[in-house]
C-alpha cells in the first residue's frame, strides 16, 4: 500500500531528511539510541484506523505512507527493502544521498522465497555494523502481516538483541517543515469548523428546548465532517477524514479524558433563571494525512463566577502559549499555565491551579498523538522549531455557588493546536475564545413585553393606505383559495369514504415490507476451525487472537485454544477499576435448560493498559464487522429480483460521459463514469476501478425522474431517478440515484484537455465568467438531450407512459427545512422536491399524499415561517405502518410563499388545512386508526380541521339561531327596568307563599327527557359521545402551551 499523504517532495529534500535521521543515529548511538548497532524500522500491513510510527516516518522522509517494508540504518549505509514499486520511491533518492555522503541501497522483495535470501543478506550487513549485536526498533509499534513475521524470525534466529529507540524516532517525526505545518494548520481550521458547527447545534437545541443525546449530536457532526471542513477551508472533500468522533459532554456526567466517548445522556438545558451549565466540545480532523485539534466550552446561562473561571482558563492558555518557546521544556509550558491559575479561585475559594489536568496535551502531526512526547509537568523534552502541539487545558470539579440550581461541579476545557515557528509558538485559530462568544443566554420575558410587541405589530400593520390595499387584495385571494379548497375537500371526502368502505369489506392492503433483519442468534451452530490444525501457525494457545476473516475469537482457557464465533460475543468491556483488565461478555442462548451451565463472561489481565486497549478495540471491531456483514447480506437478500437490462446491439448506446453519481460508495466521493441508455434500462459504468461501482436498473422500476438545470443558483446539472424498488449501489441499498456534473470543475469540457487560461485584470475575469456560462449551457443541453432520449424509451401501459422526466418550477420554489437544513423546495408536475443538496434530499409524491396541514398559522400571518405536515395515504391504507412513517414534517416554510403553494395544491386536487398549533401526530394518528370507518363517516379531515357552521352547531360548539335569539330577548327584558319599580317587586314577592315555592324549582333531567322518544334520546347520546371523543382527540393531539420565552 502506497498512499501519498502530502505534497510531492523532491529527491533532494527527501535525501536531506534521510541524512538527518541517519546522522542523528550515528551521533547519538550510545545515548538516546540505546547503544544500537543498527536501527530496523519495520512497517507491516495496513491496519484500519491505526497509524504507526514507521509509516509516519516515511511520510516525513518522502511524502508517502508506505507499508510492508523495512528501512535499516547502519554504520556506513542505509538499506530499504520493499516491493519494486515502493523501492523505486527510495531508489530515486540514491543519487541525491550520494551527493550528501550517504550510501542508500534499495532492494526489491522476492515473494517467491518469502524474502529468505534478502533477509539473510540483510542480517549479515546488520552484524557488520558497529558491534553487530543490538538492533534498535520502535517498541510501541505492533505491525502485523506475513512480512513482519519473517523479519522477526530473522532477528530471533540470528540472536540479535532488540532495544527500544522510540523516543529519538518520535523526536525526528515531531519536527516538521513548513509544508507539513501548513497541512496541520488546515486540519486545525477544519476541526475549528466542527466545533463551531457543534455550537450551532447546541444553540438550536437550547432554543427549541430539544433534549438531544450527546452521542446523537456527535454522530451527526462526524457524519458531515467532509462537507463541513471542506466548505470552511475551501478544500476538496476527499482530503478529509475523521480523526476521532467528536466528544460532547454536559451536566453531571462530564468526562474530560480524550478516550471518553460521548454518552447517551441528553444535553443539559437550564429551564429557569436559577439554572446554568456548560457543554464541552472536543473535535479532531485529518486533512491530507495530518491531524488538527480543537476544544471549547460553551457556557449556558452563565453566571459571574462561571465567566471568571472561564477567563482564568483563557489567561492560562495565553501563559502556556507564551512559555512554549524553542529551548524551553514541555514541563515549563504546564508550569506557566498552573502558575497563572494559582491565584484564581472557584466559588468555594479553592485554587484553580489544583484542578488543572495533569496531562495537558501532546505532539500532533501525521499521528494524532505522537507519543511519548506529551505535555505534562514532569516532561523535560525540549521544544524545537517545527514542533506542533495539541494544547488541552482543563479544570475538573470547579464549584459554582452563585447559581442555586447548578450541576454539582463543572468542568471547563480549552484546546488549541500550536505551531512553533521562529522560536515562538502561535495558536492556529486566534479568535472564538472569549466567554461572550461562547455563551448562550436564556431570557424569560414577562407579559408586559408581549403586549409591547403586539402593539408594535399593530402599529406596523396600520401604516398607510397602500399597505391596507395590499392586505385587502391578499385577503380576497385567500378567500378564493379557501372556496376552491372547500370544493376539493367535499369531493375528496366523499370519494375517500367510498374507498375506505371497500377496504373494510375486502381488507386493507398492507404496504408494509418485512424489514430485513440479519440473524445474529447465538443458537445457530457455526464452524470456524473444524480442527486444531487449522488454527493460525505459531499460535501457542496462551493469548487472545482475533481472526477478522473468519469472524472468530480464539480465547486461551487452561492453556488450550477455545475458538468462539462473533455471534456469541455480546461486547468487550474495559474494567474501570483496573486499566489492564478486559472483560468479554457473551450472548446466552434463548432457551436455558435447567441442567445446563453457561459462561456469561470471562476476564483477561494483560501486561499493561495499552495492550488491554488494543484487545478491547480488536474484539469490538470483530463483532462490529460481523454485524455489518450480516446486515448487508440481509439487505441484499431483501431486494426484489429484477430482470437484467437488455443491451443495445449493433450501435453504441446513448451516453452521458464523465458524470458523477450519488449515493457514493467508499471514500471516493468524486468517482466518475458513463451513464448508458439501453433498450429497457439504464446502466452506469464507473471508470478507473475495474467496475467496482457499476450498477443498473430497469425503466419499469422508475417511479419519478427529474432533470434540473444549474441555473444561476447551483453549480451542478443533474438527472435524478426515484425508484419503486430498492437497488444496491456498491454496499448501499437505495431508492434514489442521481447523476450530475459540476460545470465549475469541468474546465476541459470546453477548452480541451491540458488547456490553461491566463486571467489577469477585470477584462479577463469577464471572459472567464462568459466561458463558465457557455460551459453551463452546454452541460444543460447535454443532460436535456439525454433526458429526452430516456423519455422516448419509457414503455407505455394502456397507451400512457410509465413516467416522464420533469423539471422543477423554480419560480414557485420556497425556503424550508425538510431535514433540519434550510433549502429551496420546488414543485414539479407530480411532486415537491429538493435535489441539489444530497444530504437534505426531499421528494414528496403527490399521489401518496392524503392531505397537507399548515401549522403555526396565526391571524394575519404575523409569523415569518410556519410548519407543513404532509400526511400520506398510508395513514389508512396501511394500518400496520408505524405512525411515524405516515407523515413528514417540513419546518420553517416561508409564509410569503403560502399563496403560491396553496394554488399548486388546489390545482392538483390536494386537500390542505391550517391550524394555529403544532400537533403530536404520532399519537393523533394512532387514535384515529382505532375507528377508521367512523372517522370518515363523521366527515374525515374536513370535520376535524375545517367544520362548517352547521356542523359546529350540531356538535354544540356554537349556539343555534333560535337559542341565540331567545337569549338576546331575555337579556333585553332583564336590562330594561322602566316597567317595574322597587315597590312592585316587593308586592310581587309577598304574593308568593311557601306552598307555591315548588313551582319555581328547575325541572329534573328525568322529567325533561320524558317527552322524548327513545330514538331521539339515542340520537342525542350518540351525538354527545361522538363530540366528546372528537374534542378529547383534538386536545390530546395539541401540544401543551408553554410559557413564551425568548432564547
Amino acid at each position: 500500500r502506497v498512499v501519498q499523504a502530502t505534497m510531492d517532495r523532491s529527491p533532494d529534500v527527501s535525501a536531506e531528511q534521510l541524512k538527518e535521521l541517519w546522522q542523528s543515529f550515528k551521533d547519538g548511538r550510545n545515548a538516546e539510541w540505546q547503544g544500537a548497532d543498527a536501527v530496523l524500522l519495520l512497517a507491516g500491513a495496513q491496519q484500519e484506523d491505526l497509524i504507526l510510527k514507521a509509516p509516519a516516518l516515511h511520510v516525513k522522509v518522502c511524502g508517502y505512507e508506505i507499508t510492508d517494508c523495512v528501512l535499516v540504518l547502519m554504520e556506513n549505509s542505509v538499506v530499504f527493502l520493499a516491493s519494486s514499486k515502493k523501492a523505486d520511491i527510495y531508489r530515486g533518492m540514491e543519487e541525491a544521498c550520494k551527493n550528501l555522503g550517504l550510501t542508500l541501497e534499495s532492494m526489491n522483495r522476492n515473494k517467491g522465497d518469502s524474502d529468505k535470501a534478502n533477509l539473510e543478506a540483510l542480517s549479515g550487513r546488520i552484524k557488520s555494523s558497529f558491534a553487530g549485536s543490538k538492533v534498535g526498533i520502535i517498541g510501541k509499534d505492533k505491525p502485523e502481516g506475513n512480512f513482519v513475521a519473517n523479519v522477526k524470525t530473522m532477528l530471533k534466529s540470528n540472536g540479535l538483541e532488540e532495544v527500544d529507540c522510540t523516543l529519538p524516532i518520535a523526536r525526528f517525526i515531531s519536527i516538521k517543515d513548513k509544508d507539513s505545518q501548513s497541512q496541520v494548520e488546515t486540519a486545525t481550521k477544519g476541526a475549528n469548523a466542527l466545533v463551531q458547527n457543534a455550537g450551532k447545534k447546541i444553540l438550536s437545541a437550547v432554543t427549541r428546548n430539544s433534549r438531544v443525546k450527546h452521542s446523537k449530536m456527535a454522530e451527526d457532526i462526524g457524519d458531515s465532517i467532509a462537507s463541513i471542513c471542506s466548505q470552511s477551508t475551501k478544500t476538496d472533500k476527499d482530503d478529509w477524514e475523521e480523526a476521532f468522533q467528536p466528544l460532547i459532554h454536559s451536566g453531571n456526567s462530564m468526562k474530560m479524558k480524550l478516550s471518553a466517548e460521548s454518552n447517551d445522556n441528553p444535553l443539559y438545558i437550564p429551564t429557569s433563571e436559577q439554572q446554568a451549565g456548560v457543554v464541552s466540545v472536543t473535535c479532531g480532523a485529518r486533512f491530507a494525512g495530518y491531524h488538527g485539534f480543537m476544544a471549547r466550552t460553551y457556557l449556558i446561562n452563565k453566571s459571574k463566577q462561571m465567566e471568571n473561571v472561564h477567563q482564568a482558563l483563557v489567561d492560562a492558555r495565553q501563559a502556556a502559549i507564551s512559555a512554549c518557546k524553542a529551548g524551553n521544556t514541555l514541563g515549563d509550558v504546564i508550569s506557566a499555565a498552573q502558575d497563572s491559575l494559582s491565584t484564581a479561585k472557584d466559588g468555594k475559594g479553592e485554587s484553580l491551579g489544583d484542578k488543572l489536568f495533569k496531562n495537558a496535551g501532546f505532539s500532533i502531526g501525521y499521528e494524532l498523538r505522537e507519543s511519548p512526547i506529551l505535555l505534562n509537568k514532569a516532561s523535560t523534552e525540549k521544544i524545537c522549531n517545527g514542533n506542533c502541539f495539541a494544547l488541552y487545558l482543563g479544570l475538573e470539579g470547579v464549584n459554582i455557588t452563585d447559581i442555586s440550581k447548578c450541576p454539582s461541579a463543572l468542568n471547563f476545557v480549552i484546546g488549541d493546536t500550536l505551531v512553533v515557528q521562529d522560536g515562538e509558538a502561535k495558536a492556529v485559530v486566534q479568535g472564538s475564545i472569549e466567554a461572550k462568544k461562547l455563551s448562550i443566554d436564556i431570557e424569560f420575558d414577562n407579559d408586559d413585553d408581549e403586549d409591547d410587541d403586539d402593539q408594535g405589530e399593530q402599529q406596523q400593520l396600520g401604516r398607510g393606505a397602500r399597505r391596507k390595499a395590499a392586505v385587502d387584495d391578499s385577503l380576497a385571494k385567500a378567500r378564493l383559495l379557501a372556496e376552491a379548497q372547500a370544493d376539493i375537500q367535499m369531493t375528496y371526502t366523499e370519494r375517500r369514504q367510498e374507498d375506505i368502505d371497500q377496504m373494510i369489506v375486502h381488507g386493507f392492503k398492507s404496504a408494509k415490507q418485512a424489514k430485513a433483519k440479519a440473524d445474529f442468534s447465538p443458537d445457530e451452530e457455526k464452524s470456524a476451525f473444524p480442527s486444531i490444525s487449522q488454527l493460525p501457525k505459531g499460535y501457542d494457545g496462551l493469548r487472545v487472537f482475533a481472526d477478522q476473516e473468519r469472524h472468530t475469537l480464539v480465547l486461551p482457557i487452561l492453556g488450550n485454544p477455545w475458538p468462539l464465533h462473533a455471534c456469541h460475543i455480546k461486547q468487550a468491556v474495559k474494567d474501570p477499576r483496573i486499566a489492564n483488565v478486559v472483560r468479554i461478555q457473551f450472548n446466552l442462548p434463548k432457551a436455558l435448560p435447567g441442567t445446563s451451565m453457561y459462561v456469561r463472561e470471562v476476564s483477561y489481565k494483560l501486561a499493561d493498559g495499552q495492550a488491554a486497549a488494543n484487545m478491547y478495540s480488536k474484539i469490538n471491531t470483530l463483532r462490529r464487522r460481523y454485524v455489518q456483514e450480516m446486515q448487508a447480506q440481509a439487505e441484499r437478500d431483501s431486494l426484489q429480483v429484477q430482470a437484467a437490462v437488455e443491451r443495445v446491439r449493433g450501435r453504441e448506446p446513448h451516453q452521458l460521459r464523465g458524470v458523477r453519481f450519488w449515493p457514493t460508495t467508499g471514500r471516493k466521493q468524486k468517482q466518475k463514469g458513463n451513464l448508458e441508455l439501453h433498450k429497457n434500462g439504464l446502466v452506469f459504468k464507473s471508470s478507473g476501478d475495474g467496475g467496482a461501482h457499476d450498477f443498473e436498473f430497469l425503466l419499469t422500476n422508475v417511479r419519478l425522474a427529474f432533470f434540473h438545470p444549474a441555473g444561476k443558483e447551483y453549480k451542478d446539472v443533474l438527472l435524478h431517478f426515484h425508484l419503486k424498488n430498492d437497488i444496491m449501489v456498491g454496499s448501499k441499498k437505495t431508492k434514489d440515484v442521481q447523476f450530475f456534473a459540476e460545470y465549475i470543475e469541468e474546465d476541459d469540457h470546453l477548452d480541451g484537455p491540458g488547456q490553461k487560461r491566463k486571467i489577469h485584470g477585470d477584462h479577463d475575469e469577464i471572459l472567464e465568467e462568459e466561458r463558465l456560462r457557455k460551459l453551463r449551457v452546454k452541460l444543460e443541453n447535454i443532460f436535456l438531450n439525454f433526458a429526452q432520449k430516456v423519455e422516448e424509451a419509457v414503455p407505455k401501459i394502456a397507451g400512457e407512459k410509465l413516467f416522464s422526466v420533469e423539471a422543477p418550477y423554480d419560480d414557485l420554489a420556497f425556503t424550508a427545512a425538510p431535514k433540519n437544513q434550510m433549502v429551496k423546495v420546488a414543485p414539479t408536475g407530480s411532486a415537491l422536491v429538493h435535489l441539489h443538496t444530497r444530504e437534505a434530499l426531499f421528494i414528496a409524491y403527490l399521489d401518496d399524499l392524503e392531505c397537507v396541514v399548515f401549522e403555526r398559522i396565526t391571524a394575519g400571518l404575523t409569523a415569518k415561517t410556519c410548519d407543513m405536515v404532509l400526511l400520506f395515504k398510508s395513514v389508512f391504507d396501511d394500518p400496520e405502518a408505524p405512525p411515524t412513517k405516515t407523515f413528514q414534517s417540513v419546518a420553517n416554510c416561508d409564509v410569503n410563499s403560502l399563496t403560491n403553494l396553496k394554488e399548486y395544491l388546489n390545482s392538483n386536487g390536494i386537500m390542505w388545512f391550517e391550524t394555529p398549533s403544532n400537533f403530536q401526530w404520532a399519537g393523533y394518528i394512532k387514535d384515529l386508526r382505532k375507528d377508521i370507518q367512523g372517522f370518515w363517516q363523521r366527515g374525515g379531515w374536513r370535520r376535524e380541521f375545517a367544520p362548517t357552521v352547521e356542523e359546529l352547531k350540531e356538535d354544540g360548539e356554537i349556539a343555534s339561531e333560535e337559542e341565540s335569539d331567545s337569549d338576546e330577548s331575555f337579556q333585553e327584558d332583564s336590562d330594561d327596568g322602566s316597567e317595574y319599580d322597587d315597590d312592585s317587586d316587593d308586592d310581587f314577592s309577598d304574593e308568593v307563599d311557601d306552598s307555591d315555592a315548588s313551582s319555581f324549582e328547575p325541572m329534573s333531567d328525568e322529567e325533561d327527557e320524558s317527552d322524548l322518544d327513545s330514538e331521539e334520546m339515542d340520537r342525542r347520546a350518540e351525538q354527545e359521545d361522538r363530540e366528546a371523543e372528537r374534542r378529547e382527540r383534538m386536545e390530546s393531539a395539541r401540544e401543551p402551551k408553554k410559557k413564551k420565552s425568548r432564547r
